[in-house]
């Protein structure tokens, strides 16, 4: 043999160019690799069936994200509202409780209407430290003339508030109102000063504490006292005017109306105990001039009915009054005044 491995005489091999040394297969008219072929009628529809199927689960996806998403806000929302109803009803009186003015009595008096909800808003108040919300809720009990409520918000007061301004001021409304309606804590002009001698050292621009501090001088015949008080009253009301109208009597805050009408009820005080003619008739015409003022402020100040309805106002107070009003009246030479009292 040979080192190529042909046999001896044997003639080599030659590959024929033409010949196919692949395995052969019928011819087929199928092309190797499918193409996507024309599709029939039938065919044609099913490629938009998956896009005819898919699209509405598409859709109801983002309606499902849509109401979830909806509900979630709604929520929120609620949680959010509810949070401001809270904080608001904290804050400020309830909307839910409207205040109605004390009722007069047969005695002339007013009665009392009971006020859960502000004792409720009151307490959580006093608990929450929040003192001038704690004041005008128990200051609406006392409108009501619901001295047991009030007493039973001013009990819950922590000794830590007791000095607060606010507080101090509703403390010594408490005092007063009690002395009216003979409460078993038994207080007096005195216990109704202290409390707003305090409110008015804690913030010397309060005031409806220097409005009512004067009328507890008054009670106590404490007449320079009052006045003094009144006069700061007045002072503080007109730097807080606004709505300046030159030769128009108004005053900024309704409460300093009394502060006038006390001021001509002390001023007569004083000049009743004046010692010379000459003194006697200064103090008489500052008397005079407060009490045109009040006139022009509130008529209704010489109503001894209107006036039992205003808290700051005792019977003893009242009576006082009218016989100033009387004798201002005849000085005025108002004869309608003094036919009315």
């Amino acid at each position: 043999t040979s080192t190529n491995g042909a046999v001896s005489g044997d003639r080599p091999l030659v590959a024929d160019p033409t010949e196919s040394l692949l395995p052969q297969t019928p011819p087929s008219h199928s092309p190797l690799y499918p193409l996507s072929p024309n599709p029939p009628a039938t065919s044609a529809a099913e490629p938009a069936l998956p896009l005819t199927w898919q699209r509405p689960r598409r859709w109801a996806l983002s309606s499902n994200l849509l109401v979830w998403g909806s509900l979630g806000l709604a929520g929120l929302g609620a949680v959010l509202g509810l949070a401001t109803i809270t904080l608001t009803t904290i804050n400020r009186p309830p909307t839910g409780d409207p205040v109605e003015p004390p009722m007069a009595s047969n005695d002339g008096s007013a009665s009392a209407t009971t006020s859960p909800a502000l004792l409720s808003g009151a307490l959580n108040a006093i608990a929450l430290g929040r003192t001038e919300t704690a004041r005008n809720l128990i200051e609406q009990m006392l409108d009501r003339n619901d001295i047991p409520t009030a007493e039973s918000a001013v009990g819950a007061i922590p000794e830590s508030q007791l000095l607060d301004p606010d507080i101090a001021y509703v403390r010594g409304r408490l005092a007063w109102q009690q002395m009216g309606v003979g409460s078993a804590a038994d207080t007096s002009p005195s216990d109704a000063l202290r409390a707003w001698s305090q409110a008015v050292e804690s913030r010397p621009d309060l005031l409806e504490a220097w409005v009512a501090l004067g009328f507890a001088h008054m009670a106590l015949n404490d007449y320079d006292q009052a006045i003094t008080a009144w006069q700061r009253a007045i002072d503080l009301d007109q730097r807080q005017r606004r709505d300046i109208t030159p030769g128009t009597p108004q005053v900024a805050i309704p409460a300093t109306v009394n502060a006038y009408a006390g001021l001509a009820l002390a001023y007569h005080k004083n000049s009743e105990l004046a010692v010379t003619a000459a003194e006697q008739a200064q103090l008489q015409q500052q008397a005079q001039s407060y009490f045109a003022q009040t006139l022009a402020l509130d008529s209704t100040m010489v109503n001894p009915n209107t006036l039992s309805l205003n808290w700051r106002w005792s019977p003893a107070l009242i009576d006082s009054w009218q016989t100033a009003v009387s004798q201002l009246a005849v000085s005025s030479g108002d004869a309608a005044l003094e036919t009315n009292n």
